[in-house]
C-alpha cells in the first residue's frame, strides 16, 4: 500500500508545482496521473485497480486476493479504520501533509473500497480525521 501512496504523492508533488491550478484540478491531474501506473501491488494480497474522486471521497478500489479476510475487515472497522489511518500518517513526508490538505480543502475524505469477487468492503476517512 505504501508504494501505491508514494506514487500517489510523487503526482500529487508535480500537480503542487502548478500554482494556477484549483485545489480540485490539483486533485483531478495527480489521480489521473496515478491511474497511469495502475494497476499496483500493495503487499500481501491487495492490488490498487484504480483511483477516483467519487463523491465526498478519493475512492481507491482494491483487489483482495482469497487470503485476505473481508469479514475479519468488515467486523474490525474501528480497528481498522485508525490502524488505516495511522499507517497514511506515518509516511510523514511533506507531500503527504500536502495532500491531506488538499482534500480537507476540498472536503474530501479517502475510501478504500476492498473487492473479492462481487463482493465489497469500505473503510472510510472524513476529511476531519486527515
Amino acid at each position: 500500500m505504501k508504494k501505491t501512496i508514494s506514487l500517489m504523492l510523487l503526482a500529487m508533488a508535480f500537480c503542487l508545482g502548478i500554482v494556477s491550478c484549483s485545489d480540485n484540478q490539483k486533485l483531478e491531474t495527480a489521480i489521473k496521473i496515478a491511474n497511469r501506473q495502475m494497476p499496483k501491488s500493495a503487499g500481501e494480497g491487495l492490488t490498487v485497480e484504480r483511483i477516483a474522486i467519487e463523491g465526498d471521497y478519493v475512492t481507491y478500489y482494491v483487489t483482495a486476493s482469497e487470503y485476505v479476510d473481508l469479514d475479519a475487515i468488515e467486523e474490525n472497522m474501528e480497528l481498522v479504520k485508525p490502524i488505516l489511518l495511522n499507517q497514511l500518517k506515518s509516511a510523514g513526508d511533506e507531500e503527504m501533509k500536502a495532500f491531506f490538505t488538499l482534500c480537507k480543502n476540498e472536503n474530501k475524505g479517502l475510501a478504500y473500497k476492498y473487492i473479492q469477487g462481487g463482493r465489497e468492503v469500505t473503510v472510510a476517512i472524513e476529511p476531519n480525521e486527515l
